[in-house]
């Protein structure tokens, strides 16, 4: 599997954390050594003398002895020619068999010392795995030796490649580095199944790597993992609590939560291991490793029955060396020559014992040599990748041995823009589902309206052919009907009015020609006035042609009047609508930038609150492994102190035996154990005293992280309130900028209807007093119901409507297209009352009059009856069946109020009502 940057540079952390430990604990160990080297050597200067005399008088023995054995040698060489046969061949039979017998008994005796360490190395194992138990139960888990005995059994029979006592050896390991973390039985026994497993897998010892596994788990030590295939790292570690919203470093996480963080990857890969794995026993070398642990269990059984013999045997050895040495030391005259020797031997056991350490240390300090120099090169090539990575930061250096705030501030500045582009992703995916939402929205309320609008056209062209004619058409118009049933029914409308009224054949009708060929005009006009009710009127002073020329002189102005008014309507809506979606636009745009700020806050000050965390981790790990060293310091100095008293007491009290001297060596002995005492108490107290140093030290760099998170949330909030007012007053300043744009529209539309009315009034030569003389001559030559005088009418009423229209002034606010009480219809006319800026459209069935005036003002304007009446047209006219015509006059006033309306508004509105209501009635 590639190694990423990150890896790298974790296995050179990890390499070097362990490369200096190796080489602190290989300085400890030379020390150690050199200072026994220099005792070895201040002794054998002392002894040197004796050595020598001692040498001259055993030199002097030994040619005494050379001399009488040379002479004895003489003696007997004659006597051993004559047996050399003999005893040549009796020497190499006796040789033969007592070599095979000593070769047997060596090799009996080394497999019984073997099976005997393997029963003691079990038992020992067993030991620790009683008090691991034990201290599971002192952390609170209900478990039971019992139940564990239960588990080795089975994992010995689901694992019978492994002997009793690497299975014991590897739960120990684990139930005892676990047992701080709050792991359950069920954990531990799944870690010591997977462990088994991995063992199997790697042909690795079992208790070896559960003891790697729980190192692993407890202190993050991921190369045996690594190792069989499992994807664990810190950075997965790092990413699993991130995901669990655990926002702090590898090294100041919870140690049991990061525990379990690994327990689960590792638990979320055993299935496929130990599906790779098989059946046990079907491969060769399995078949081997059961028959090596089985002897292996073998082994330890003998070793339970020879290890009584050995402690027998040696019991009685002990015993005959006191019987032999007890006479001696009491009987023999020459006692201070036996307690010289004594001592003499002594100190040679003593040094030799002390150059067999040192040859062990040289041993050691050779393979921790070798151990470092391929430690070093293995640094050193990893090392060459972090720092050509470190090149490429802009020469950020690594330093071997710390955590590089390099590493950490670009893996978190990438996580940063990940989430951050999701988060605009997320975001411009609510975007376009908010469009969407309104574009449907929009596409129905359109749909709603042209068919409503169609509805409408519909239903006034009926109306107005039945008026017109007082013919019924056989049409319904039904609220439920489809746009396109309500289109079709619409042309067939148009279609039936055409036909209908067709002046064609009104006129060339047979029995109308013949009452105008014989001169009887006013059987004509009754005739015509039956068949048409409200159509021409009465044409008794104008000719047919100058009535006809009339009406479509004025059906054409009127026509074109409501056509450029449409015209300039649906410009005004278009405008209107394009400024307010610029609106909306803008402000979701604002909304949107607002929102991405208050998240890059909170972003940055998540990132820098773990940057304080991770800078007070490392504060406290620093502060910590301080303590450590100067414990071992102090420990260091203890050990020193007690090693000067012992040999202090030592000396004197060699000087008190030599004298013989029972007092003072009570009295040294005493002294010595109030010194040793004292020297602890000083050491225990001084202990303390730095313990609780190093808590108030702990204490105040987790205040002043406390501290500096507290002050950057605080900045954070105060950006985060600088960000919303300064939005407040963006939105608050393109409201005004739409305000701005719809008064300017206003103007552009009073300029429009001006034009249109100024075009009108010099085509036609239109004055008000032409129009009101008009008007009252058609009415009392063709009455108020002849279909001449509604056309001159409807004119009327549409030029009345540029002109008002063009001299209203308008106030808009700041929230186009809302609408008070929905939608409102009046089919006969009638006033609308609004308080905030409302959609309405006119006109649909013709050019109709629309006065807009506030209603403060309403009661000092002209109201539109009165207008009306005084142009001589009746507000409500009904034609009868017998020619006669009743005018009824009547005024409406709707007043829509919106929920949740002061009381002070609906009081004023209703006052201005009545003030309408009285001030018109009083006019009439």
């Amino acid at each position: 599997m590639p190694q990423t940057d990150y890896e790298i540079i974790t296995k050179i952390v990890v390499s070097t954390d362990q490369a200096i430990k190796n080489l602190q604990a290989l300085n400890a160990e030379l020390a150690k050594k050199k200072k026994d080297f220099k005792g070895v050597a201040s002794s054998a200067k002392e002894t040197s003398a004796v050595i020598q005399q001692e040498t001259k008088k055993q030199t002097d023995a030994e040619k005494k002895l050379t001399k009488e054995i040379k002479e004895c040698k003489d003696k007997i060489k004659e006597k051993e020619k004559a047996v050399d046969k003999l005893g040549q061949t009796a020497k190499r039979v006796f040789l033969v068999i007592f070599a095979a017998a000593i070769l047997a008994l060596r090799q009996f005796t080394r497999w019984a010392i073997e099976a005997a360490m393997a029963t003691i190395e079990f038992q020992r194992s067993t030991y620790l795995f009683e008090v691991s138990i034990r201290a599971l139960q002192r952390v609170g888990m209900e478990t039971t030796l019992a139940e564990w005995r239960d588990r080795l059994a089975e994992i010995k029979e689901q694992f019978p490649i492994f002997s009793e006592q690497e299975i014991v050896s590897a739960l120990t390991s684990i139930t005892l580095k676990l047992r701080e973390f709050e792991f359950t039985a069920e954990e531990m026994n799944n870690v010591l199944t997977i462990s088994a497993s991995l063992a199997r897998a790697l042909g690795k010892d079992f208790g070896e790597l559960g003891q790697q596994i729980a190192s692993a788990l407890s202190r993050g030590y991921f190369e045996a993992l690594q190792a069989a295939g499992i994807p664990i790292s810190r950075l997965e570690i790092m990413q699993r609590a991130y995901d669990d919203a655990l926002n702090s470093t590898f090294e100041t996480m919870d140690d049991a939560a990061r525990a379990h963080i690994a327990y689960n990857i590792v638990m979320e890969h055993s299935e496929a291991i130990m599906e790779d794995l098989g059946i046990v026993g079907t491969r060769t070398f399995e078949r081997l490793r059961i028959a090596e642990a089985d002897l292996a269990d073998a082994t330890k059984d003998l070793g339970e029955v020879w290890v009584e013999v050995l402690i027998q045997v040696k019991t009685a050895w002990a015993d005959f060396l006191t019987s032999l040495i007890d006479p001696i030391v009491i009987q023999n005259p020459f006692e201070s020559i036996i307690n010289y020797l004594a001592d003499f031997f002594s100190w040679i056991s003593s040094s030799m014992s002390n150059l067999a350490d040192s040859l062990e240390g040289i041993s050691f300090m050779k393979g921790a040599q070798e151990g470092a120099k391929e430690m070093s090169k293995a640094f050193n090539n990893m090392a060459d990748s972090a720092y050509e990575y470190a090149d490429s930061m802009k020469g950020i250096e690594i330093f071997p041995g710390t955590e590089s705030i390099a590493m950490w501030a670009k893996i978190t500045s990438a996580h940063r823009q990940y989430f951050t582009a999701l988060e605009e992703t997320l975001l411009i995916i609510q975007e376009l589902e908010k469009e969407t939402r309104d574009s449907e929205g929009y596409i129905s309320y359109e749909n709603q309206q042209r068919l409503a609008k169609a509805y409408e056209d519909a239903k006034k062209l009926k109306e107005e052919f039945e008026g017109l004619t007082g013919i019924e058409l056989p049409i319904t118009i039904d609220d439920d009907m489809t746009e396109r049933e309500v289109k079709e029914m619409l042309n067939d409308v148009r279609k039936l009015i055409t036909d209908e009224t067709s002046a064609h054949k009104l006129i060339l009708h047979p029995e109308l020609q013949l009452l105008v060929d014989t001169g009887q005009i006013d059987a004509a006009l009754a005739w015509l006035e039956n068949a048409m009710g409200e159509t021409m009127g009465d044409l008794t002073d104008v000719t047919k042609e100058a009535a006809d020329e009339m009406t479509d002189e004025i059906t054409r102005a009127a026509k074109e009047m409501g056509e450029a008014l449409s015209d300039i309507a649906i410009w005004f809506e278009i405008k209107a609508r394009e400024a307010g979606i610029d609106l909306q636009n803008d402000l979701s745009r604002m909304a949107r930038d607002l929102a991405n700020d208050l998240a890059k806050i909170q972003r940055d000050l998540a990132f820098a609150i773990a940057k304080a965390n991770a800078d007070a981790g490392k504060e406290i790990a620093d502060e910590n492994k301080k303590h450590r060293d100067d414990e071992l310091k102090e420990e260091e100095e203890l050990l020193r102190k007690l090693k000067r008293l012992r040999e202090d007491f030592l000396m004197d009290l060699e000087d008190a035996l030599r004298e013989r001297d029972a007092l003072k060596v009570i009295q040294l002995t005493r002294e010595y154990n109030v010194d040793v005492r004292r020297a602890k108490e000083d050491y225990e107290a001084g202990r303390r005293d730095r313990e609780k140093a190093h808590q108030d030290e702990i204490a105040d760099i987790k205040a002043q992280n406390a501290r500096k998170i507290a002050e950057l949330k605080a900045q954070a909030a105060k950006e985060a309130n600088e960000r919303r007012i300064a939005a407040a007053l963006a939105v608050e300043e393109r409201k005004i900028k739409h305000e701005e744009e719809m008064a300017e529209l206003d103007r552009q539309l009073k300029d429009k209807l001006n034009a249109l009315a100024a075009e009108f009034a010099e085509e036609y030569e239109l004055t008000a007093e032409w129009l009101t003389a008009l008007s009252k001559l058609v009415m009392s030559q063709y009455g108020a119901g002849s279909a001449l005088a509604n056309l001159i009418s409807q004119f009327l009423l549409a030029y009345e409507l540029a002109l008002r229209v063009a001299s209203v002034s308008y106030s808009y606010g700041r929230k186009p297209g809302s609408k008070v009480g929905g939608v409102q219809e009046y089919a006969e006319g009638g006033i609308l009352l609004a308080t905030k800026p409302t959609v309405a459209v006119f006109g649909e069935a013709g050019p109709e009059l629309v006065h807009f005036t506030p209603l403060a003002d309403i009661s000092a304007t002209p109201n539109l009856n009165r207008s009306i009446t005084e142009a001589g047209i009746p507000q409500d006219a009904t034609i009868t069946h017998e020619g006669g015509m009743s005018i009824q006059e009547q005024l409406g006033l709707e007043i829509w109020l919106q929920d949740g309306l002061e009381g002070r508004i609906i009081d004023q509105t209703l006052g201005e009502a009545a003030r309408v209501f009285n001030a018109t009635l009083g006019r009439r």
